[in-house]
């Protein structure tokens, strides 16, 4: 009788700490949702160069809520930082955006980077080749019936 006391406690103790171990993976999907730097060491960061604050409105895209958050500048080279809300099972973020110039010059994302959480996808695309006398560019997609586009002003004469 002694012996399945101690057992009991034992399974008592293992799923203490499977529990604790599960509570500890929730806040991390809930609340961090990956680790790395964001728009608040970008404001800083000579990397990304000239950090440009983005206020965009939050639209539908393929169900879930996507707007840009911000955008730097920086040579030659655009980067613009994106985020989409909402129960995620799997990131939802366009595979790739397009940037047209104001000189009409249209150039696709070179490179791609993305780190989710249930809640939401959080991500950069980062574009090659932006004339130095751009002043502002459009931002858009569109794929399978689902469609975007947002401004944004670079500096200079508006």
């Amino acid at each position: 009788m002694m012996r399945w006391h101690r057992v009991g406690r034992v399974f008592t103790a293992i799923e203490g700490i499977v529990l604790f171990i599960l509570t500890l993976y929730a806040a991390y999907i809930f609340c961090l949702g990956g680790v790395g730097p964001y728009l608040e060491d970008l404001q800083s960061d000579d990397e990304y160069g000239t950090y440009i604050d983005v206020h965009s409105d939050t639209i539908a895209y393929y169900g879930k809520k996507f707007q840009i958050k911000g955008a730097a500048v920086a040579d030659d080279h655009f980067t613009v930082f994106v985020r989409s809300a909402g129960v995620q099972w799997q990131p939802n973020l366009p595979f790739s955006l397009n940037v047209r110039t104001d000189q009409g010059e249209v150039l696709q994302s070179t490179t791609r980077g993305q780190n989710s959480g249930l809640f939401y996808t959080r991500g950069s695309f980062t574009f090659k080749g932006l004339p130095s006398d751009t002043k502002e560019v459009v931002v858009y997609q569109q794929s399978y019936g689902e469609s975007f586009s947002f401004r944004i002003p670079l500096g200079g004469d508006e």
